[in-house]
């Protein structure tokens, strides 16, 4: 990962409204960061729009594909310009600079994953809104859900699944049409789950199934416990 340092002519961080360069940093061999090349940059006095642009565009083209810039500020319309327009993630942060560092690295790989989850489970509902007209529609009880594998029944009424390593058997499932068509059609008195994170739509489908659920930290993950809240619970379909 390469990221943009913006500094002032005593190379403290600044705001891209002073007078400096941008520093790109990437980690060596040692997993240490270095600078390997530098970008100045200066908007003086109340300037056009048009001529910042200009400006930014030529600063940007500096900066290679590094599309990542730590500096003292992220408020304002040089920010605006470089966020909604070209692409930037800007950053603040605090300590020395190879701490800092490490902290926008930090985020922007935690946003990544933010980033992809969001993707995959929009991708899970709308898969899922379309086999819902499906089924409406009599083409299919279970549409892509019936490739998805279940999980193992351990005990009477007593099943569990490892989500993350069915998930990464195959890149094609997703959480939803892994467990929804199995807690929908399943009557069970416990399900446990290892996974690396709750999915973003669990809370709401449990509630409507009328399930709950107790969460544990365990090495290398989380462990859901789902049971029914209630003697009897309404099965789908």
């Amino acid at each position: 990962m390469e990221i943009a340092v913006y500094v002032d002519e005593d190379g403290k961080l600044a705001s891209l409204y002073q007078a400096g360069r941008a520093l790109l940093h990437t980690r060596d061999s040692n997993g240490q960061w270095q600078k390997i090349r530098e970008a100045p940059l200066q908007m003086a006095g109340e300037i056009s729009i048009p001529v910042i642009k200009e400006a930014l565009k030529h600063w940007v083209g500096q900066l290679g594909d590094c599309r990542v810039l730590l500096s003292a500020e992220v408020r304002g319309v040089l920010y605006s310009i470089l966020q909604e327009e070209m692409g930037f993630h800007t950053w603040k942060s605090g300590g020395n600079l190879q701490e800092q560092l490490d902290n926008v690295e930090r985020m922007e790989k935690a946003m990544a994953i933010q980033q992809e989850q969001a993707l995959q489970e929009e991708k899970a509902r709308q898969a899922d809104e379309s086999c819902k007209k499906k089924r409406q529609h009599g083409q299919g009880e279970r549409c892509d859900d019936a490739a998805a594998p279940e999980p193992e029944q351990i005990g009477e009424g007593h099943y569990q699944i490892d989500l993350e390593a069915v998930l990464e058997r195959d890149k094609a499932l997703n959480s939803r049409n892994v467990l929804i068509p199995f807690m929908e059609k399943t009557l069970f008195q416990k399900l446990v789950i290892f996974c690396d994170h709750v999915p973003r739509w669990f809370s709401a489908k449990l509630e409507e199934l009328g399930l709950g659920a107790e969460f544990e930290d365990v090495e290398g993950g989380l462990k859901v416990t789902v049971s029914p809240k209630y003697a009897t619970r309404k099965i789908v379909g």
